[in-house]
């Protein structure tokens, strides 16, 4: 009976989205719900509410994901990723190698439906290949979301630690093989086919030449500075945090100041934009996450559902596996199986001990889940601008995210 009472809580939230329902709203009406269906009163349910809301981890998370969004915000707005992007194309000429990183570096910014940002490039660097609109689909598709496995600038990878426990470099390392094995299979299955011949290395300003517009010099000196300065709030990040561990907030808020430094402007117009770039909805979503895991625990559901599966000998694996996945293909949004899945994985670890294994089994097919969501809003933002068939993209999708789905257990079974 408890396993039904989370499912259908579970469902509940995944109907509300579906709806168009905010998840962080969902989340706490799904919170809501389990607390009264478990019977605690509404006393007892505001009090779990509060105590989840005034947590230091809450806080802090919520405080990473509005920095986060406003250094994403200012290196938008000050065309700083215009300007990288232009110092990369005068840089890099072969066409196989642009294919990949032009959408990898738009992927650098957790922007929703980011992918649109990089399907006109991807489509210029390979107008002399002839590509096929599954092919512009699924390059484009794919390389975007490389760095959702190991990049500090991601609210998923970033809630999952704090959910876990585990120390985000830790994570970030032990995942970094999921990285490398989307990247190569990304390169063997959608790039090995093409023959790029003669038009191997192309100039990609016939057709698409921001660099004009923005004064960069095709001089390799002076474009390989304006890169690496572009370049830096991003780089920042990812030293402070990862390599050197200091906190992200920290190294956000050190990024943040050095964007705005490099993009110029008056401080009224910089404040302005990150006034402006505030994400009420995501600071909700922190706060409905952290509220619905408390309440699992409060309301002792949790509890009820961990003896359900020890009584049947249920594999802890197999939960760890499966629901991500599902959560994750419903949503189609990382921070979103993150957030509904990992409570309840992490209330059912508590009783059979901590090891980073079940976390990176429980993120990869999650992950993977999110790759073949129907309703990710890259995938279909990126179909929609190359005028190809859902069906056919769709099918393209499915082998590649195998070698995905085989190194995430033998990173499980390693761990």
């Amino acid at each position: 009976m408890a396993l039904l009472k989370v499912g259908l809580v579970f469902f509940l939230i995944i109907y509300l989205m579906r709806k168009r329902c905010p998840l962080g709203y969902a989340m706490l009406i799904g919170s809501g719900i389990l607390g009264a269906i478990f019977g605690m009163g509404w006393l007892p349910i505001l009090k779990s509410a509060w105590k989840a809301s005034s947590d230091l981890t809450t806080l802090e998370l919520s405080a990473i994901v509005v920095l986060i969004i406003i250094l994403s915000s200012i290196l938008e707005q000050k065309g700083q990723l215009q300007r990288l992007l232009s110092s990369l194309q005068l840089l890099i000429h072969n066409v196989k190698v642009l294919l990949i990183i032009l959408p990898a570096l738009i992927g650098l910014l957790p922007m929703p439906g980011g992918a649109l940002f990089s399907a006109p490039m991807v489509k210029v660097a390979s107008r002399k290949l002839k590509l096929t609109p599954v092919q512009h689909t699924v390059i484009n598709y794919w390389f975007r979301h490389l760095w959702e496995y190991v990049l500090p600038l991601y609210p998923g990878i970033i809630l999952a630690s704090k959910l876990s426990g585990v120390r985000l470099p830790h994570l970030a390392l032990a995942q970094l093989p999921l990285t490398v094995v989307m990247l190569l299979s990304g390169v063997f299955f959608y790039l090995r086919g093409i023959h790029t011949g003669a038009e191997g290395s192309v100039r990609l300003d016939e057709e698409w030449n921001p660099t004009a517009e923005m004064g960069i010099s095709s001089r390799s000196g002076p474009v390989f500075l304006q890169l690496l300065t572009n370049a830096l709030p991003i780089l920042l990040v990812i030293i402070l945090a990862l390599f050197l561990g200091i906190n992200l907030i920290v190294a956000l808020a050190v990024s943040i100041a050095v964007a705005a430094a490099i993009g110029g402007g008056r401080v009224k117009d910089v404040a302005r934009l990150i006034l402006k770039s505030i994400p009420v909805n995501m600071i909700i979503l922190v706060f409905g996450i952290m509220v619905f895991k408390v309440m699992l625990s409060e309301s002792g559901s949790i509890k009820d559902v961990t003896i359900f599966l020890q009584t049947y000998n249920f594999p802890l694996p197999l939960m760890f596996a499966l629901l991500p996945f599902l959560v994750g293909i419903l949503t189609g949004i990382t921070v979103g199986f993150v957030g509904v899945s990992f409570p309840i994985l992490m209330a059912l670890l508590e009783t059979g001990g901590y090891d980073i294994s079940h976390i990176v089994l429980a993120y990869g097919m999650g992950f993977v889940g999110v790759l073949l969501s129907p309703v990710h809003l890259c995938l279909l933002v990126t179909k929609d601008y190359f005028k190809a068939q859902f069906d056919q993209v769709y099918r393209s999708l499915l082998i590649p995210v195998l070698p995905i789905l085989a190194i995430t257990i033998s990173l499980f079974l390693i761990y």
